[in-house]
């Protein structure tokens, strides 16, 4: 199988509403507004965004108040440290479209 045969898998529900949050800060595009997305964009936006930025897990985490052996123990199930970002989110119910965008790292 070769690198582009590989398909990122579907995102979570916290990477959803974290899209949603970016959405609102975009540029409209052709076959996308700001107002009317459906999931399928959102979640291509998602993508678009991870793409196009270096994403700093820890300033994530300790933004969102997320204990640090929480992210840990996820890593070590083998979670890319992002993913481990929103897992433990999810499992504390943390809404990560509601932090900072300065919280989320630089742009390349």
């Amino acid at each position: 199988m070769s690198n582009l045969d590989y398909n990122l898998p579907e995102p979570t529900k916290a990477q959803l509403e974290y899209a949603r949050h970016l959405s609102r800060f975009q540029a409209p595009r052709e076959r996308r507004t700001l107002f009317a997305r459906t999931e399928s964009d959102i979640a291509a936006a998602f993508r678009e965004e991870t793409a196009n930025h270096s994403w700093n897990a820890d300033d994530l985490a300790s933004q969102a108040g997320i204990d640090p052996r929480l992210a840990d123990a996820l890593l070590q199930r083998g979670e890319a440290p992002i993913e481990a970002v929103f897992s433990a989110a999810d499992a504390l119910g943390i809404d990560i479209a509601a932090l900072p965008l300065s919280s989320l790292g630089n742009t390349r």
